[in-house]
């Protein structure tokens, strides 16, 4: 029996289903990603907020020339590193964000699909519907002219 067409769109419906699902979990790990780097700014902007009071605290007592060198040259590291996890923390903003128009696409066109599935299956239904009326139709006796 030949396939309605409804039922043939149905499996490009559930292609759609799957490109935006896949699009959705690609979107949920961008904003674990996001998350993850945002922490690990934080834990480092934390670190070297303690680095640093803790850098005044040895000051105020007094510390040779090679010490002070020492974290001054450390200080500079959590610096750069609290630059480089910023750039981090961007470029996962940025991923989410083409990952999240992604999946609005692909959420748009699955539902546009589906749309157009049960658009379908309407149309099937009262072409259906109007075959069996006229089918009826046709069976009733027809009365005598008077």
């Amino acid at each position: 029996m030949k396939q309605k067409p409804s039922q043939r769109l149905q499996t490009v419906l559930k292609l759609a289903q799957l490109k935006e699902q896949a699009a959705a979990e690609k979107l949920a790990q961008s904003m674990r990603e996001v998350a993850t780097q945002q922490q690990q700014e934080q834990q480092l902007t934390v670190y070297r907020s303690e680095y640093s009071e803790q850098f005044k605290t040895v000051a105020e007592q007094g510390m040779s020339a090679a010490r002070l060198a020492n974290y001054q040259r450390f200080y500079g590291n959590l610096e750069a590193a609290g630059n480089t996890q910023r750039e981090r923390v961007e470029l996962a903003s940025q991923q989410q964000e083409q990952a999240r128009a992604l999946w609005q696409q692909q959420y748009s066109r699955q539902q546009n699909m589906d749309k157009l599935v049960q658009n379908k299956r309407q149309q099937e239904e009262q072409e259906a519907d109007n075959k069996l009326q006229r089918e009826q139709d046709d069976r009733r006796p027809v009365p005598p002219a008077e």
